[in-house]
């Protein structure tokens, strides 16, 4: 068994590299427990996965927004220095592309994250 070394918590790479679905909205974060209570919470009824053994992911609905989702992982109790990070890759439909929504996502995860510090 190799041992497989994970990026920093406060990293999520080109959602394209990840062994996530291309096809269909899915929502990514840094971690390696599918069993994340925040997690299986938040993306219920769907299971929670994890990919390339860094990353917990699952499907969420094409109307579903990082903002809904970060909201639900706060309220599931998911420190904020771990979900601060969440990327949602929603390639199946039209619109922007996952690039363009992480970047617009992680923007206001950060706003956010710093008004609450205020």
């Amino acid at each position: 068994m190799s041992n497989v070394t994970c990026p920093a918590g406060n990293f999520l790479p080109e959602l394209s590299t990840i062994s996530i679905p291309h096809n269909t909205s899915v929502i990514v974060i840094p971690g390696s427990n599918a069993s994340d209570a925040a997690m299986v919470n938040c993306c219920f009824p769907q299971p929670v996965a994890v990919a390339d053994s860094c990353y917990e992911w699952c499907e969420v609905q094409d109307n579903m927004t990082l903002m809904e989702f970060n909201g639900c992982l706060l309220a599931s109790g998911k420190t904020t220095n771990v979900s601060n990070i969440v990327g949602l890759s929603s390639d199946s439909v039209p619109g922007p592309s996952a690039t363009t929504l992480l970047k617009l996502g992680l923007w206001t995860l950060l706003v956010s994250g710093a008004a609450t510090l205020l």
